[in-house]
This record gives C-alpha cells, structure tokens and sequence, in this order.
C-alpha cells in the first residue's frame, strides 16, 4: 500500500507546484480530483486483492491507461 502513498503524495506536490507557479487555486474538488487521479494507477492492487490478478503495475501504469481513464472521467464529469 505504500506505493499507493506514493502516488498520493507526487500528486500532491504537482498541485502544489501548479498553485505556486501558474497562481491559480485549486478548488476542494480540484485536489480531490488530483488526489483521484494521482491514486488511479493503483486500482489493479484492488482487483488483485478481490479476484486474485497478478497484474499490479502493468496495464494501469501505461500512458494509453492514463489516457483513457482521463477521457472517461472528462465525460462522467461533462454532464
């Protein structure tokens, strides 16, 4: 679960990073959203847990994954 941690944390300084030098604010949902995203590479660990995959730190932590998951979060949220 530490790298989970991980995750969390590089996305938290990338926010801190964006505030600092683009002088714009992150709202709550905003960090919620960072924070999200920055822990969904690790949703494999789950199914690992659940059904009993092998596959943590293969699919999720491709760049095709990154884009695809932004996608369908744009869309849910564009409504």
């Amino acid at each position: 679960m530490a790298f989970a941690f991980g995750h969390l944390i590089g996305a938290w300084l990338v926010g801190l990073i964006i505030e600092k030098f683009s002088k714009i604010k992150i709202t709550n949902f905003g960090w919620g959203m960072l924070l999200f995203g920055g822990a969904l590479p690790d949703i494999d660990f789950l199914f690992n847990l659940v059904f009993g995959f092998g596959y943590h730190r293969s699919v999720t932590h491709s760049l095709i994954f990154a884009i695809i998951a932004y996608f369908i979060v744009y869309l849910v949220l564009k409504r």
